[in-house]
């Protein structure tokens, strides 16, 4: 899926950009180092001097949209954005936060102790021009016209935001509330798509996303989204999707097959104890390799609970598509379509099917055999124990 929001035009007003100092009161109650006032639209790093282990606040009330730009903190001294003394919401925009060239930061929630989403987002939370090392926690976004939660740079003719020369790393997005998008996913984590191609210097080129490596996701509940709830690709390595909740997914989807609980693209991912209730599409959809989906609970899915592949290329013979997945121990109740179906082939070992229990009416599928599990031909290898059909009576 590819889609490009237009951008935010920031009033570009100078006495937007001047952060104030804090009061002693105000650093005492938050640790602020800086407080950036309601009527104030960004906050610039470089201009306004903070310095890794900083305290950036948002001051409470309604407000604008939000530019946080060039803030970089170090690995083990991030600077923090949080509210301070009361519950910072935006007015619902197509952008509500913009987070552009940063590094090493936490934006959270938690400044004020009687609200656990300290900070309520009417809009999209946007990750981008080569942002990484992001932290995201503690905050509810609603209403958003496209996604909740945006992290990924596109590829342009700027080799520093191809592959090989960026790379979105660590994003860790935790124990926020997302409902509500009017258009698009809960979260669009990472580049769709193998390629662009462009005209750079008046040659018609491709060029390659950056990778999404050492994501974690997890104990956040996504509800009512138009799209996916949770959707991340581009993935490489060191990915843990897990402890989420995602309900009422795929509820107005902009395209066809863009309605799954769970979209995974890419390889080296685990995905475990979610919950995944109610929607029109798969309730996990998996491409790629090496990809462990553990111990979730499926229910209500509008068509596989679990449909999985890795798309190996023309001419691949067995064992030179990779390593496989592995389904262990996850309940899948009343999809539409089979609980598991997978077409991982040709692989270098075998996909691990153990433990599972699906739980359906027992009517066949379209098929006219029971929708339970099963593969795309023996091309699939696999080793199945432990796996349980109970049809409900």
């Amino acid at each position: 899926m590819k889609i490009k929001l237009s951008p935010v035009h920031f009033l570009a007003i100078s006495s937007l950009l001047i952060a104030t100092t804090t009061t002693a009161s105000e650093s005492e109650d938050c640790g602020c180092d800086y407080t950036l006032p309601s009527s104030h639209y960004a906050f610039d790093g470089a201009t306004q001097g903070i310095s890794v282990g900083q305290t950036l606040c948002l001051a409470p009330g309604k407000r604008g949209p939000i530019k946080l730009s060039n803030i970089h903190g170090a690995k083990d001294s991030p600077i923090t954005v949080k509210n301070c003394g009361g519950v910072v919401e935006t007015t619902p925009y197509h952008y509500a936060i913009s987070i552009q060239n940063s590094t090493h930061m936490n934006l959270s929630g938690t400044g004020d102790e009687s609200n656990y989403y300290g900070i309520r987002l009417g809009g999209t939370l946007g990750i981008e021009k080569r942002s990484s090392d992001i932290e995201v926690n503690n905050i509810e976004i609603y209403r958003a016209n496209f996604a909740g939660i945006m992290a990924k740079t596109d590829p342009t003719c700027e080799l520093n935001t191809q592959a090989g020369h960026f790379t979105l790393a660590n994003l860790n997005i935790h124990h926020n509330w997302i409902h509500n998008t009017q258009n698009g996913e809960g979260m669009y984590l990472g580049y769709t798509g193998k390629y662009r191609t462009l005209t750079c210097d008046g040659t018609q080129q491709k060029v390659y996303p950056h990778d999404l490596q050492g994501l974690r996701v997890h104990n956040n509940l996504v509800h009512n989204t138009a799209a996916e709830g949770i959707q991340a690709n581009s993935l490489t390595e060191d990915i843990l999707i897990s402890d989420n909740r995602v309900s009422l997914y795929g509820q107005a989807p902009f395209a066809i097959y863009q309605n799954n609980g769970v979209q995974i693209g890419g390889d080296n991912v685990v995905l475990q104890n979610n919950v995944i209730d109610t929607g029109s599409g798969n309730g996990v959809i998996a491409i790629g390799k090496n990809i462990t989906i553990n111990s979730n609970t499926i229910i209500n899915a509008g068509s596989y609970g679990i449909f999985a592949d890795n798309r190996p290329e023309n001419g691949t013979i067995v064992g030179q598509a990779g390593l496989a997945h592995q389904y262990l121990n996850n309940t899948i109740i009343d999809s539409a379509q089979e609980g598991i179906r997978s077409y991982v082939r040709l692989t270098s070992n075998n996909n691990l099917v153990h433990g599972n229990t699906i739980i359906n009416d027992g009517l066949p599928n379209k098929y006219n055999e029971p929708k339970f599990i099963h593969y795309l031909n023996n091309d699939v290898l696999r080793d199945e124990q432990n796996n349980h059909h109970i049809i409900r009576k």
